[in-house]
């Protein structure tokens, strides 16, 4: 459902800077009314997704989630939420207390100038501060519609003067980040405009001028490039690959011809070693053969002057029964004779 509500009244300013000034005064009450209808969720783990946000109340209007920057793993995420009134929101913060998203509890305060913290800041839609800023006087913001529902086509309906309409998409999931952007060519429509009270799908729109755009000029950017550069120390150009790759050649020649002498020497080198381990192999194998045919001589030799020892033996002891076989026939022979000398005696 679009329903636009009566413009207010205009103030006209006297020159550009109270007109910015003005805008910025509009500007910081629009987000004091706003941080009055909101929440702030924090210290609850990042696996709460905006839907267990949205479950905690049905009186929850919209969720605007942040990643944290502490480092503690425990704290992760916090959440900004959005309520239909300063009473609604509230309400919501006594009822929220105590309760746990994702079984662990989290803190619930105010925003802006009624939080508990010291310092705080304007909420999830801050951004303007007391300094002056420039703003575009045909280019309104607006904020505060479903993301879920929204489309270019609603808001053409709604802002059916507006040239053209522009809604940021996240580029992780391709999904409306939850703000727009509306142009206009004409100065005073766009003003009135800003003035007016908007609802898409009974949501009340937050509605504001853009800042103001200052789009780079090529020539400056070019021209600030040059004197960056002259103001760093000049350097020898580089040569090209050819030259580069003639002069390392050069370089290297007399190196490689060194290295190939000096391979061939250790190569000479090996070889002889090689040779005379080789020869040394052969001599000592000579040697061996050499070694065992003496030591076969001189086993032969020890056995021919055993076997001739052997023979001398063996005929010094038939001599010797010899002889003393003669002895016992000279005593037998001796012995008869003096037997038969008796036997003569006696007879």
């Amino acid at each position: 459902m679009l329903t636009v509500a009566k413009p207010k009244k205009l103030k006209v300013a006297d020159s550009t800077s109270a007109e910015s000034d003005d805008v910025v005064d509009e500007h910081r009450k629009i987000f004091e009314a706003m941080n009055r209808r909101q929440l702030f969720l924090k210290e609850f783990v990042a696996e709460v997704t905006e839907d267990d946000i949205r479950a905690l109340s049905s009186d929850i209007i919209e969720v605007k989630m942040r990643n944290s920057i502490s480092r503690n793993p425990k704290v992760k995420r916090y959440a900004y939420v959005l309520f239909e009134s300063e009473e609604v929101a509230e309400k919501n913060h006594a009822s929220l207390q105590g309760k746990e998203l994702k079984g662990q509890s989290f803190v619930v305060d105010f925003v802006g100038s009624k939080s508990s913290f010291k310092n705080a800041n304007s909420g999830g839609l801050s951004g303007h501060s007391k300094v002056q800023q420039e703003f575009d006087m045909k280019r309104l913001y607006v904020n505060g519609f479903n993301k879920k529902t929204i489309s270019e086509e609603k808001l053409k309906e709604a802002f059916s003067g507006a040239t053209m309409v522009n809604i940021p998409m996240k580029k992780k999931d391709n999904t409306p980040t939850g703000y727009a952007f509306l142009h206009y060519d004409d100065e005073d429509e766009c003003k009135k405009v800003q003035k007016q009270e908007v609802l898409i799908d009974g949501k009340k729109l937050v509605i504001m001028f853009a800042k103001k755009v200052v789009p780079k000029v090529p020539e400056l950017v070019k021209s600030s490039k040059k004197e960056k550069e002259e103001k760093k120390p000049q350097q020898p150009k580089k040569e090209n690959a050819k030259q580069q790759q003639q002069k390392d050649e050069t370089v290297a020649a007399p190196k490689l011809k060194n290295a190939a002498a000096n391979n061939n020497k250790t190569k000479e080198q090996l070889l002889n070693k090689a040779k005379a381990e080789e020869q040394k192999k052969v001599l000592n194998q000579l040697k061996k053969i050499d070694d065992k045919q003496k030591g076969k001589k001189v086993e032969l030799l020890d056995k021919k002057g055993k076997m001739a020892a052997g023979k001398d033996s063996a005929g010094k002891l038939a001599a010797k029964k010899v002889a003393s076989a003669r002895e016992q026939d000279m005593e037998i022979c001796e012995k008869r004779k003096g037997h038969e000398q008796l036997d003569e005696q006696q007879s």
